[in-house]
């Protein structure tokens, strides 16, 4: 039996521009590093990193100072949908109904710079035409052909006074210097597709007059500039139809909480990257442009930039964190550390899911998607997406308002892992009660026969090939009269989530009836190395296929009526916090993967 690929967690961020033409940056692509030599000869990678990496330390850091402007954050928050910078604080916009009869919160000089809004900063400073092709600014870029620049990822740090462990904040009205080095250039390889690549790490610190308030290292990733395509031969992919358009695109609905697990779902407009581009004055096309964004680069959307993810993520950590007893401002990580992995998009739902534990809390970020799935002119992006982040903690005050604050501190961390096998749950499920079973249904009416779809139906053993969130199938007993399967292994997979259990199968043409259990009869047969009881992700999974033969239409073609109910329950409400994204799509799913998969290569 195959097993989904174990990976070791890695640092990780949902910042998006990593993955510009799919599936150069796959989900399982690894890289290894090339010998550095400086004195490597030609366009290669080697060489050209270590002729990069002298010119820059033989410049030094470089210094740039500004006055941090209130209305840069007071227009950040206003870009993520808040009209308030920290709960509590004066609305910062009124509806254009009230707006002449009220008067907006204009932010005073002093006020903390929330984490992660240094970005609207010290942004980069020069005219268009210095500007690399794409949009990008090109100031910290190797030689060409190494010139098409993503963001990889990095780290963030907060240093705390060596004796009150309080921060340096940031604050409005601030003269803050910005000193900016490179740490390092590696060059590298793909070694799937054999393609050349430098990763370049770079240390931008800002200093007030209190001394060094942050440290943000920053990865990015050089890759060989995009060979422009004769016009026509391209053809512009469609953007996906968006299924709920908002009029408020933040927030699709309020956080909510189950135990130590919050869940909050995202939709960014295109507008909302629009702004955001203008606010950091980043010009990359990928963000903005549609022509770009599909044609050139390969996405099917424009992308959402990944520090608005990062930004976004770091909010709802601290949303999590302020119960009222404290001051929200002094809400500060440590420390957070990101890459990045694959692209989330415009108009499109993605979900965070944080989970707190006595020394950390983790946030996983999710997408829509399950498996890899690429149709044609339609590359979609690899297993969902996620995000690790452990442990996020923040100084805690006291719930006096003295002067003297009292904190308590723990580190900050953000880390990815990739797809494997779930991890146990045994030592802390006893603390939940199971949550409650669940059924979905979906119904459509699809222009094949019967028989052909009872055929595709009752093909486990292509499961693996078609189905969304299925990383294995294999068939282990037949019946010997029909010939159909009646027990089957599945590797369900989902973000970080994978299990494998047996399938008890019934297959009655005659009936055109397809159904499989799988709860006390995968634990009664598990296979060898798979999850133990208490490190399920299900209780229970029923799957229930029913057909309907209808009559012809107008043409002559055939129908049939497809009826799937899928019965569940999930083990513990960290599961069923992570599934909700996807949830009540999964029934509507498995019918629409059935039905390319008759298109695509079934049987009419």
């Amino acid at each position: 039996m195959l097993w989904p690929k174990r990976s070791v967690l890695r640092p990780v961020s949902a910042t998006t521009c990593l993955v510009p033409v799919f599936p150069a940056f796959r989900h399982d692509t690894q890289y290894l590093a090339r010998p550095h030599s400086t004195n490597a000869q030609g366009n290669t990678a080697p060489g050209i990193a270590g002729k990069f990496l002298a010119k820059f330390q033989s410049i030094g850091p470089q210094k740039r100072t500004q006055v941090l402007d209130a209305n840069q954050l007071q227009l950040l928050s206003l870009t993520l949908n808040k009209n308030h910078l920290y709960p509590g604080y004066p609305p910062l916009s009124f509806p254009p109904s009230q707006a002449a009869n009220q008067s907006a919160s204009v932010l005073a000089t002093g006020i903390p710079v929330p984490p992660g809004y240094h970005l609207v900063y010290f942004t980069p400073q020069f005219l268009e035409e210095h500007l690399g092709p794409d949009g990008t600014d090109v100031s910290y870029n190797p030689d060409p052909p190494f010139t098409r620049r993503m963001w990889a990822g990095g780290e963030m740090i907060w240093p705390r006074d060596r004796g009150d462990k309080r921060p340096n904040l940031l604050r409005a009205g601030q003269i803050v210097t910005e000193t900016t080095k490179l740490l390092s250039a590696e060059p590298k390889i793909i070694k799937k597709t054999g393609d050349e690549m430098i990763v370049v790490g770079v240390e931008k610190t800002f200093e007030n007059e209190n001394g060094v308030a942050l440290i943000d290292r920053r990865n990015w990733v050089f890759r060989k500039a995009l060979k422009a395509s004769p016009p026509g031969n391209t053809p512009s992919r469609q953007i996906p139809p968006v299924v709920n358009t908002l009029n408020s695109p933040g927030s699709l609905i309020p956080t909510t909480s189950t135990n130590n697990v919050y869940t909050l779902s995202l939709k960014q407009s295109p507008v909302t990257l629009f702004r955001f581009s203008a606010l950091t004055f980043n010009p990359h096309k990928i963000h903005y442009s549609v022509p770009w964004a599909q044609d050139v680069e390969g996405h099917r959307n424009i992308v959402v930039h990944g520090p608005l993810n990062l930004i976004s993520m770091l909010n709802f950590w601290r949303e999590t964190r302020n119960r009222g007893d404290k001051d929200p401002e002094l809400i500060i990580p440590e420390r957070i550390k990101y890459r990045a992995t694959h692209p989330l998009y415009a108009d499109e739902e993605y979900r965070l899911v944080l989970e707190d534990t006595p020394e950390s809390s983790k946030i996983d970020i999710y997408n829509l998607e399950g498996k890899v799935k690429i149709y044609p002119g339609y590359p979609l992006c690899a297993n969902p997406e996620v995000m690790r982040v452990a442990p996020l903690t923040p100084l805690l005050r006291t719930a006096t308002r003295s002067q003297h604050t009292t904190f308590s501190a723990r580190p900050i961390i953000i880390s990815q892992k990739r797809q494997f096998n779930l991890p146990s749950l045994s030592s802390f499920a006893p603390q939940f009660s199971a949550p409650e079973p669940r059924s979905l249904s979906a119904t459509r009416t699809l222009p094949f026969g019967p028989s052909p779809l009872f055929q595709t139906i009752s093909s486990i053993d292509a499961y693996k090939d078609f189905l969304p969130f299925l990383t294995e199938s294999k068939v282990t007993a037949h019946d010997p009269k029909t010939g159909y399967p009646t027990r089957a292994y599945l590797t369900i997979g989902y973000g970080p989530l994978s299990e494998t259990f047996e399938s008890k199968v019934e297959c009655d043409e005659t009936k055109w009836f397809v159904g499989a259990r799988s709860g006390d009869i995968a634990l009664q047969h598990k296979q060898p190395g798979s999850n133990t009881k208490g490190e399920c992700i299900f209780e229970h999974l029923d799957t229930i296929w029913k057909l309907e033969p209808l009559k012809s239409n107008s043409n002559g073609g055939e129908r049939t009526k497809v009826d799937l109910t899928v019965r569940f329950q999930f083990r513990s409400p960290l599961h069923a916090a992570m599934m909700t994204a996807v949830e009540s799509q999964m029934a509507g799913l498995m019918i629409e993967a059935f039905e390319k998969r008759m298109i695509e290569g079934g049987r009419r």
